[in-house]
């Protein structure tokens, strides 16, 4: 007669034979595109994943917002504040830099040179420049450090946006746009809430003729018209904060003067 084994015993046998056929099942699901699965290797890791391979899918984000290619239309639709894209750009290049001696610095690269370049206020400049002329990205730091301005040059004149932060906020509070050193747009932000109130499409700078656009803190869109040497002129349109047109204020004008409806 076979000995009679406890109630221990036949578990630790249960115990065993199922380890046994986990690691079987294992071995066969590793031959296959089953493995790969989050299913499978949550039921033999416990987990979502095993941590023992990175993340896949992940692609990294960069130039969240691209305030010189956005218009008119796409400024109106938009509800968020630009601060909040703004912000994790600025904290990079903040994050890069190192405050300089005061003294002169450059480091070559091939044909180019990268320069650190101090002021008499204490503030410092940093960026490239090619053949004594400034090229690609700048960025001026104040005398304490923090990032006062950031924009683009191209062969050796400004180009693409430039955007100027609040030296207590660190947020941005004004954004100029050239082509090649002519200046193309301004915009001019709430620097508590990074909220867009003013932008301008420059016509004619020599001549002050503007295509302006005033915003309520809600991101509504206050008024939108042509001004001429500071003066309204042709059609104007106004509304109010909840987005009803103000007929009051909308029409046509000249030299500053409403004429018409």
């Amino acid at each position: 007669m076979a000995p009679e084994t406890s109630c221990s015993e036949r578990n630790i046998w249960a115990r065993t034979l199922a380890l046994s056929g986990t690691v079987v099942l294992g071995a066969l699901a590793w031959r296959s595109d089953i493995w790969r699965s989050e299913i499978w290797r949550s039921a033999i890791c416990g987990e979502s994943a095993c941590n023992d391979r990175p993340a896949e899918g992940v692609e990294a984000l960069t130039d969240p917002l691209n305030l010189s290619a956005v218009r008119l239309p796409e400024l109106l639709l938009s509800s968020r504040s630009p601060l909040e894209e703004i912000g994790q750009d600025n904290q990079a290049r903040q994050a890069t830099f190192e405050k300089g001696s005061g003294a002169p610095n450059a480091t070559m690269l091939d044909s180019r040179q990268v320069v650190e370049e101090p002021f008499p206020d204490g503030s410092v400049a940093k960026g490239m420049v090619i053949n004594g002329v400034r090229e690609g990205s700048w960025n001026y730091f104040n005398k304490d450090g923090i990032l006062s301005q950031s924009g683009y040059f191209l062969e050796g004149k400004q180009h693409a946006e430039w955007t100027t932060f609040h030296p207590s906020t660190g947020f941005p509070h004004l954004q100029l746009d050239y082509n090649q050193g002519s200046l193309t747009r301004t915009i001019e932000y709430n620097p508590e809430s990074g909220r867009i109130l003013k932008l301008r499409e420059i016509r004619d700078q020599e001549h002050g003729d503007y295509v302006q656009s005033l915003f309520y803190e809600n991101a509504q869109i206050k008024s939108l018209g042509r001004l001429i040497a500071g003066k309204m002129e042709e059609h104007w349109t106004f509304w109010e904060e909840d987005g009803a047109v103000n007929s009051e204020l909308t029409g046509f004008y000249r030299a500053g003067e409403r004429v018409s409806r």
